[in-house]
């Protein structure tokens, strides 16, 4: 009996010791069993440098690191806006000013008959040489300079000297409307009573009573002054007109 019990005991601890099988599993025997490894990229055949980045990737680059550190500058147009201009600010009372030029005519209608003539006479006021003394006579009215006036306010300049004033030295022939330097203050160049759409009298303004006009009946070369308004209209004489 003993015998037999020991073969029992050495086979089993030859069973203990054989390796266990595994269950067999549903897979079947052609599939490949599953990884659970993180696979592998393979290495590439040729080294990732900076030589590897083509001349296009270079300029990209460049360009988008300038746009993000350089700071941006507006280019100028190709026709700029033109500057505003200060405009300078009015007086609070400017002077008028009538700078186109003029003739100034003395005034005719039918019914007149100056120097024993009833037909339409022409004549002008004029400035021979338009210079500082000259004195302001009639003519026969043309298209010259020497008939040429302009107002600044209520003086009357010739247009070859912008400088110069009517300026009344008299009340008569022999002391005439003469041309003098301009000044603010002298009232002897300041005349009143001009309509550019009508006959009116030229007044000075320190002697409204009197109208600027000639001795008689208008001829060439008589020098005007300021004769007394009642004796000038007598003589249909003591209207002027602006053309």
């Amino acid at each position: 009996m003993k015998p037999a019990a020991a073969v029992r005991r050495r086979m089993t601890h030859r069973l203990s010791q054989a390796p266990s099988t595994p269950p067999p599993t549903s897979q079947s025997p052609l599939s490949p069993e599953p990884s659970t490894s993180i696979p592998t990229l393979p290495k590439p055949s040729t080294p990732i440098t900076d030589a590897t980045f083509s001349l296009e990737d270079e300029t990209f680059v460049s360009t988008f690191l300038e746009s993000e550190t350089t700071e941006f500058i507006p280019t100028p147009t190709k026709e700029p806006s033109p500057l505003l201009k200060e405009e300078p600010l009015p007086t609070e009372d400017p002077t008028p000013q009538d700078t186109d030029s003029f003739r100034l005519r003395l005034y005719w209608e039918k019914g007149y008959r100056w120097q024993n003539k009833r037909e339409e006479l022409w004549y002008c006021t004029e400035c021979h040489n338009c210079i500082q003394g000259d004195s302001i006579y009639m003519e026969w009215c043309d298209d010259t300079e020497r008939q040429q006036f302009t107002r600044h306010g209520s003086t009357i300049r010739p247009v070859r000297n912008q400088s110069l004033c009517w300026t009344v030295t008299g009340h008569s022939e022999t002391r005439p409307i003469r041309l003098s330097d301009c000044a603010e203050d002298d009232s002897d160049q300041i005349f009143e009573g001009f309509d550019r759409d009508g006959r009116f009298e030229l007044n000075p303004k320190e002697e409204p009573n009197r109208c600027v006009t000639i001795l008689h009946h208008v001829k060439s070369y008589e020098r005007i002054y300021p004769e007394k308004c009642s004796t000038t209209r007598n003589d249909n004489s003591s209207f002027w007109i602006m053309f």
